[in-house]
């Protein structure tokens, strides 16, 4: 998934999805953007050279996100902060064994 206008994945309006083995690169904004109220399973992509962060989840956004590497994003690896930190699992967000820089 390359070369898009804006974040390479995009998951909106309550989505949930299983995004697995997918190779997310030189998009326009981050390779996989998590809208609010969306919570996306997040598997062994490989998620890099994106214009923004390699994951993005926005206020209220969730997802469990395991074992992709995401390394070598222009803003970073993620930006979880709307989630409560940049590392955390609990509830309904997890963030694990994720290749960062």
């Amino acid at each position: 998934i390359a070369g898009g206008k804006e974040a390479g994945i995009y998951v909106c309006d309550g989505g949930r999805g299983h995004i697995e083995e997918n190779a997310v690169h030189h998009n326009a904004n981050a390779g996989i953007l998590v809208g609010p109220n969306c919570d996306p399973r997040v598997v062994r992509n490989r998620v890099h050279s994106n214009a923004a962060e390699g994951v993005w989840v926005l206020a209220s956004g969730r997802g469990h996100f395991r074992g992709n590497d995401l390394r070598g994003n222009a803003k970073g690896p993620k930006d979880i902060s709307a989630v409560g930190g940049s590392s955390q699992q609990g509830g309904n967000f997890a963030w694990v064994d994720n290749r960062e820089e």
